[in-house]
């Protein structure tokens, strides 16, 4: 069996080194201090080698009536000579006594329907959430453009006040988490207006990804694809809502079936976007 190390000194150039390994540019030095910050890091080695990883992540989140604390499978790899011997299961075991241990009333992770963590996840038991990829290649050539909002202190509490009137199960942050997780990303993201709707976009070198979007979907969505078109990139973004899949499916993105998965319920109206995810 692997030896399984937590939290070991000094792992982050292997950790992302073997990353970057598994997932092609899976990211650098900024982009991993800000996805695991506060993580748990775990590292399986094979003769003081290290073989497979996984990092649990935590957060408060409204489920149904309840404030409770979960923990989050993130940035999970295992090496292709170590495939195919139960290395992912006994993450999961790991991460769920983990995260036991730290409080979190269950673990989750996101997947897409043709991953096959979804499948290890299924067979150790998890619930499967549905929630949804999408993705296009706009040619739009009219409609009400966005206007770059300017960023300032004011405009960063509108936008937190604005996420914590979400309906749902969700995810719930203190002022300081939630700029760490949609404001100070890697990717600098910026804030765009659509009349009163507000669109948090990130840049990427093929593509623009939506992570919030907060007020007329329909409108945000209709401006966002002509943003897109005009920096000839394709849209993307995540969501668990049914109503948005709809909505986008309605303007020709491509639809990716996925899901949250859970380890002890079903969560009930779950309502995360893009920028709720590592």
């Amino acid at each position: 069996m692997a030896q399984l190390l937590i939290n070991p000194k000094n792992c982050e150039q292997i950790y992302l080194s073997c990353l970057n390994s598994c997932y092609g540019n899976w990211g650098d030095e900024t982009t991993y201090h800000w996805a695991f910050k506060n993580a748990d890091i775990l590292l399986f080695l094979d003769n003081d080698r290290p073989i497979a990883g996984s990092a649990i992540n935590y957060r408060t989140m409204i489920l149904g009536s309840d404030v409770c604390k979960v923990s989050i499978m993130t940035g999970s790899w295992t090496l292709p000579a170590a495939r195919k011997k139960g290395l992912f299961a006994q993450a999961i075991q790991e991460s769920l006594q983990r995260g036991g241990s730290m409080g979190a009333s269950q673990l989750l992770a996101f997947v897409t329907q043709t991953n096959a963590s979804h499948r290890r996840l299924e067979a150790a038991g998890f619930c499967a959430v549905p929630s949804y990829y999408l993705s296009t290649t706009p040619h739009v050539t009219q409609g009400r453009r966005m206007e770059m909002a300017a960023d300032s202190p004011s405009l960063r509490r509108k936008l937190f006040e604005l996420s914590e009137h979400r309906s749902g199960s969700r995810f719930v942050y203190t002022w300081e988490e939630w700029q760490h997780q949609f404001l100070d990303r890697p990717s600098k993201p910026e804030v765009y207006c659509v009349g009163e709707t507000f669109v948090l976009v990130e840049h990427a070198k093929e593509h623009i990804r939506i992570l919030s979007m907060d007020g007329d979907e329909e409108s945000a969505l209709q401006s966002a694809l002509l943003f897109a078109d005009d920096h000839k990139k394709s849209l993307q973004l995540f969501t668990t809502s049914e109503t948005t899949k709809e909505l986008c499916a309605g303007f020709g993105f491509s639809v990716y079936p996925g899901y949250v998965m859970a380890s002890k319920d079903d969560i009930p109206s779950l309502s995360l976007q893009s920028g709720d995810r590592i």
